[in-house]
């Protein structure tokens, strides 16, 4: 199954072909509890992009793809699901279809490291300020 995920295949795709589903796939390529835990503190519980507080929510990215390192604490970093969902979106060839996402995910990383600067220098931005922001990128 590691070998079908590092091909590209996703969850649901692996699943499909196992015959089980897509979270079972999940939680049998996941690292261990105790590494996951290691992980988190090993990063004071923060997304190792931008540095928002994520805790015991955080997702554990996998930066290589080899299958002898794959759950190695050194391959592992904690993220947000946002800077997630953005290196997973880097990794994936574009197809044609794609090209309104791509402009709206280029737009939504311009948004973000904006919102992540401005929060390093006021680190008690309220919700109302982020989703004012939010609402007034989406007018533009």
């Amino acid at each position: 199954m590691l070998e079908l995920r590092l091909d590209g295949m996703t969850y649901k795709q692996i699943g499909i072909r196992a015959g089980v589903s897509r979270q079972r796939i999940q939680q049998l390529l996941c690292p261990p509890k105790n590494i996951r835990e290691f992980v988190i503190n090993k990063f004071g519980g923060r997304c190792n992009r931008c540095n928002i507080f994520v805790g015991e929510s955080g997702h554990i990215h996998h930066n290589g793809n080899n299958s002898e390192t794959y759950n190695d604490v050194e391959n592992l970093e904690l993220l947000c699901i946002g800077c997630h969902r953005r290196a997973h979106a880097q990794l994936k060839p574009l197809l044609p279809k794609d090209k309104a996402r791509k402009t709206k995910m280029v737009s939504f990383r311009v948004e973000h490291e904006v919102y992540t600067k401005f929060r390093k220098k006021h680190p008690n931005v309220s919700r109302y300020l982020r989703d004012a922001m939010k609402r007034e990128a989406r007018k533009r």
